[in-house]
C-alpha cells in the first residue's frame, strides 16, 4: 500500500504553484507587438535567446498579458493560439483535453479565448482556411520543414477539433467540411510519408460509432491470470489508426494489471523524425534518448520494460504502485532509480524515472529542478529532463517516489 498520504501536501503543493498568469504580466506590453502594430510572440523557439531560458521562463515569455487577450478579437486570438511555441506538445499527452488544460492554466490567449461563446467556430474556420506547406514538408532539411511548413499548427488544429467533436460542439454541416478536408490533407501527407496529417482528425469522425473518446479506452474485459510477465485476454484490435494491440495482464511485483502488447503498425519514420524535431526545438534543453513510436508510453516505461524495447501500453500503473513492493515518500528527495509519479488536481498524470538524486534534501522545486528523469511522453519520444519541467508539463501539484 502508498505508505503517504499526499491530501495535505496536494493542497500545499497548490499554493506553491509557480502563478504564470502574473508574472507574464509584468513583461513590457510592448513586446508583443510588431514594427506596424502587429500581434506577435515577443520570443520563439526560432530565436537566438529562446535556448537560453529555462522551459518555466519560455512559459512566462509566451504567456499573453490578459488586458492584451481580452482586447483582441476571436480570430486573433485563434491565431495566436495556433502559433503558440509549444503547440506541438499537444501530441505528448494521451488525451488532448489534458494538454488544453495546460495551455488555459499558463496561456491567457487559450484561457480568454475558450470563455468566449462561438469560439469552437473560429477554430473550424481556422482549420479548413489553413493548410501545411506540404511544398515545405517534401524539402530534405528537417529543421526547415518543423518550422516553415505549418505542422505544429496542424497538428495543434487536429487535436483541439477532436476534443470540440467529442464535446458535441460541432454541427452537422462543420463535421462534413472538416471530413473532406482531413480526407484530402491525409491524401498528400501520406505521400511524403506523414501518416497523421488530417487522420487522426479523420479517424475520429468515421469512428465515432465504434469507439468512446478518450484514446486508448479498455475493449474488452480482462481476467487476472496469475503468471509472470504478459498473458494476452484476447485478439489484437485497433486502438489507434492502423496500429494493433493485443489486450491482456502483465503481472509483475506480485500483482497483475491490465495493458496491451503492441503487435503491428506505427508511425512512419519521416513522421517520427519530425515530431522529434517539433519537440525538440521548443524544448532545446531536453536530450532525446529514442524517437516516437506507439509502442509503449510513460507508465510501461517506469514499471514493466525500461528499455526502448518496450512494447507495452499501460493506461495505469495504480495496482503495482499499491502492491507493497515499494516504499513511497511524497514531495521529499527523490532517489536515483525510482518511478516518480507526478499529480495534477485530476490525479496521476505521468510517470519518469529518476537518474540522479539530487543535492538538496528540502525545497520540492529545488529538488525537481536538480532531479534528471527519463520521460516517455505518450506517443512522443523519450527524453532525459528534469523532474521539474515534467512537473509543469503536466500541471503538477505534488509527486510522489517509489523505489
Amino acid at each position: 500500500m502508498r505508505k503517504v498520504v499526499i491530501g495535505l501536501v496536494t493542497f500545499i503543493m497548490v499554493l506553491m504553484m509557480p502563478v504564470v498568469a502574473q508574472a507574464s504580466e509584468t513583461d513590457q506590453l510592448s513586446e508583443w507587438f510588431g514594427d506596424n502594430g502587429e500581434i506577435r510572440y515577443p520570443i520563439t523557439c526560432l530565436d537566438d535567446g529562446w535556448a537560453d531560458l529555462t522551459y518555466e521562463e519560455q512559459m512566462i515569455r509566451c504567456n499573453l498579458p490578459i488586458g492584451i487577450a481580452e482586447s483582441l478579437s476571436n480570430e486573433e486570438l485563434v491565431d495566436l493560439c495556433m502559433n503558440y511555441p509549444f503547440a506541438f506538445d499537444v501530441t505528448a499527452y494521451e488525451d488532448p483535453k489534458d494538454a488544453f488544460a495546460h495551455y488555459n492554466l499558463y496561456a491567457n490567449q487559450f484561457a480568454v479565448l475558450t470563455e468566449r461563446e462561438g469560439y469552437e467556430d473560429d477554430i473550424c474556420m481556422w482549420y479548413l482556411t489553413h493548410s501545411p506547406r506540404f511544398d515545405i514538408l517534401s524539402q530534405s532539411t528537417q529543421t526547415t520543414r518543423v518550422q516553415d511548413s505549418n505542422y505544429d499548427s496542424e497538428i495543434l488544429a487536429q487535436y483541439w477539433l477532436i476534443t470540440l467533436y467529442h464535446e458535441g460542439k460541432m454541427n452537422d454541416d462543420q463535421v462534413s467540411s472538416l471530413q473532406a478536408t482531413a480526407l484530402e490533407r491525409s491524401r498528400l501527407s501520406r505521400l511524403l510519408g506523414y501518416n497523421y496529417l488530417g487522420s487522426e482528425l479523420l479517424n475520429t469522425i468515421q469512428k465515432e460509432n465504434e469507439r468512446n473518446s478518450t484514446l486508448f479506452d479498455t475493449l474488452v474485459s480482462m481476467s487476472v491470470i496469475r503468471t509472470n510477465g504478459f498473458v494476452a485476454s484476447g485478439p489484437a484490435v485497433e486502438l489507434v489508426s492502423g496500429v494493433y494491440y493485443t489486450p491482456g495482464d502483465y503481472y509483475k511485483y506480485g500483482v497483475s494489471a491490465p495493458c496491451y502488447k503492441h503487435y503491428s503498425g506505427d508511425m512512419s519514420d519521416s513522421e517520427k523524425s519530425l515530431r522529434d524535431a517539433a519537440l525538440l526545438s521548443a524544448h532545446p534543453s531536453w536530450i532525446s534518448l529514442g524517437l516516437p513510436t506507439w509502442k509503449y508510453n510513460c507508465h510501461s516505461y517506469a514499471y514493466l520494460v525500461t528499455s526502448l524495447n518496450d512494447e507495452y501500453w499501460l493506461n495505469s500503473p495504480v495496482q503495482y504502485m499499491n502492491s507493497g513492493y515499494f516504499v513511497s515518500a511524497s514531495n521529499v528527495t527523490i532517489p536515483t532509480g525510482s518511478k516518480v509519479a507526478i499529480y495534477s488536481t485530476g490525479g496521476l498524470e505521468h510517470s519518469v524515472v529518476a537518474t540522479n538524486t539530487s543535492p538538496y534534501s528540502s525545497g520540492t522545486v529545488a529538488i525537481m529542478s536538480t532531479t534528471n528523469c527519463n520521460s516517455k511522453l505518450g506517443p512522443d519520444g523519450l527524453y532525459r529532463t528534469t523532474v521539474y519541467d515534467m512537473y509543469l508539463f503536466y500541471n503538477g501539484v505534488s509527486y510522489t517516489a517509489y523505489y
